[in-house]
């Protein structure tokens, strides 16, 4: 496996349809991307398995544009099989948000319980 985070075969990984304005674009235009950490094999798309992207919480962005970063990755262009967003409190430092996607949508919530360890106390 690689984490190599750019890269589709000898190009420079692309979506199509994807825009930073959080709409899809509606023609062939592609843009580059560059998710925070992919896990995959090189070469091909049957072994994409996982795309992360993370925040600080301080930084003051609109986490939008990587939640539809994640919908595309898993959708059918490249087909990871999962994408997680995670989002730190930088003051408590503890992780106060994680969000799974599969298939170009977020799948049921990721449990309190099952991060329990690193999320921030209530």
């Amino acid at each position: 496996m690689d984490c190599e985070y750019n890269r589709h075969g000898n190009d420079i990984k692309m979506l199509r349809y994807y825009h930073s304005g959080l709409t899809k674009v509606a023609n062939l235009e592609a843009r580059t991307v560059f998710p925070d950490i992919v896990v995959h094999k090189r070469g091909n798309d049957k072994d994409n398995l996982l795309i992360i992207e993370i925040k600080k919480s301080d930084s003051g962005q609109d986490n939008r544009p990587d939640l539809e970063k994640l919908k595309a990755f898993t959708g059918d262009q490249f087909r990871y099989k999962v994408g997680l967003f995670l989002l730190f409190d930088v003051e408590r430092k503890c992780l106060c948000c994680a969000r799974c996607f599969s298939a170009g949508k977020e799948v049921n919530p990721i449990s309190r319980s099952s991060l329990k360890e690193f999320m921030c106390s209530e």
